[in-house]
């Protein structure tokens, strides 16, 4: 989407007194886009969600202490489009993985070994990898061919200066406005509550599923750094992929802004939202 067509949209939607707002507020994102063919499978080493990894020979399949972790997405960085203000290497693959069968919410320190972000610098001589034998198939993402296109994410609140004094109506329009689904980078189109927050203290040790680990002595000092999280990828529920994240919900895929210029991408931290 680019930003003439954010502004169309935004006077279609009836919002158009707050269009300068709302476009200042907006961070450029890659969106991501599905599509299932099984009579065309998705090339080795290219852009895909679901089906089978392709990894280099070096790269072991990541396992959480007692399972193997299922495999979500890759993504050919070379391909995509550049975006400013990313710190996306420019060459190499991401893999992203997930315990679909225990479905970490995130707020749990031990939720950590639940899911994984592995980079590697190859984008040739990769082999399409079976998963391993505690993987069913019917575990499995369907393999999804994949669109990605530079775009626009919003705030999941209204913008400063942004007023709609009760105006249902406009609330509705706003939510449909920012309302996303795959997504790279950007602003994370939140279902329940920010997760910055959530991210820092959970992956440092503190229980957040209730308020103990907020009221936790230790919480104070570590507040600061949850301006550092950034958003890497989100994924929504999607029936071409044959996968609902608890009740229509979506995973989000968080990495310090530091962690994210390093390419320490084994340094991410998961977080579950659904309605």
């Amino acid at each position: 989407m680019t930003e003439e067509a954010l502004a169309s949209r935004i006077e279609a939607l009836g919002l158009g007194p707050f269009r300068e707002e709302i476009i200042e507020s907006a961070e450029a994102c890659l969106s991501v886009t599905t599509s299932r063919d099984e009579s065309r499978p998705c090339e080795i080493g290219s852009s895909k969600i679901g089906g089978d990894p392709d990894l280099p020979a070096d790269l072991e399949w990541p396992r959480a202490s007692e399972n193997s972790l299922h495999f979500i997405a890759q993504f050919k960085l070379s391909e995509l489009p550049p975006i400013a203000s990313t710190s996306l290497p420019s060459v190499g693959m991401l893999y992203f993985f997930y315990d679909m069968n225990g479905q970490h919410w995130g707020f749990d320190p031990e939720d950590g070994e639940g899911h994984r972000v592995l980079y590697s610098e190859c984008e040739t001589g990769l082999s399409r990898r079976l998963p391993p034998d505690d993987i069913a198939n019917d575990d499995a993402v369907l393999e999804c061919h994949l669109q990605v296109a530079k775009s626009f994410s919003l705030p999941s609140d209204p913008p400063s200066g942004v007023s709609f004094e009760g105006d249902q109506a406009q609330w509705d329009a706003y939510f449909e406005l920012t309302e996303g689904s795959h997504q790279l980078l950007g602003l994370p189109s939140e279902i329940q509550n920010p997760m910055e927050l959530e991210c820092q203290l959970a992956s440092n040790g503190l229980y957040v599923g209730d308020a103990s680990g907020y009221q936790d002595i230790r919480a104070k000092a570590l507040e600061e750094g949850a301006t550092d999280w950034r958003l890497l990828f989100q994924m929504d529920s999607d029936d071409d992929a044959g996968i609902m994240w608890g009740d229509g919900g979506m995973i989000y895929y968080w990495i310090r802004k530091q962690d994210l210029a390093a390419k320490r991408f084994e340094k991410s931290w998961l977080i579950l939202q659904c309605y």
